[in-house]
């Protein structure tokens, strides 16, 4: 597992995470870049000041940063906030099922909750992939 370093009031030349072509984006961790391709996230956790990227290769990147943050940093095409501390990829949600969503990726599964407020907005975007 890897701690990733925040740059929180830190000028823009050293963003958290940076958009690059061709699906990746790049995180800066400890003063390096970690290229990480976007379609290989399969969700993001908060924890306390932190949050964790969970990768459908089992890796964690936790790092210092806010899930306000993450939502304006990510596709929103590709992700969505489903509760105060949980944003998912898209292309990886199997099931709605009541207040749960089932993520699926390979023999990986998770169940997280989605929140009350969160709850029409997913409804809707989910009509819309259909």
């Amino acid at each position: 597992m890897q701690q990733i370093q925040s740059n929180k009031g830190n000028n823009s030349n050293n963003l958290l995470l940076q958009h690059i072509s061709d699906g990746y984006i790049m995180i800066k961790c400890n003063y390096k870049l970690i290229k990480i391709k976007i379609d290989d996230i399969f969700f993001i956790s908060s924890l306390c000041d932190y949050v964790v990227i969970k990768m459908v290769t089992g890796e964690k990147y936790i790092i210092l940063s806010t899930t306000k943050d993450m939502v304006d940093n990510l596709p929103t095409d590709k992700f969505i906030r489903i509760h105060r501390s949980f944003i998912v990829n898209m292309d990886k949600i199997h099931t709605k099922k009541g207040n749960s969503l089932i993520l699926v990726y390979e023999n990986i599964q998770h169940t997280l909750p989605i929140g009350r407020i969160y709850n029409k907005g997913l409804k809707a975007k989910l009509n819309a992939r259909i």
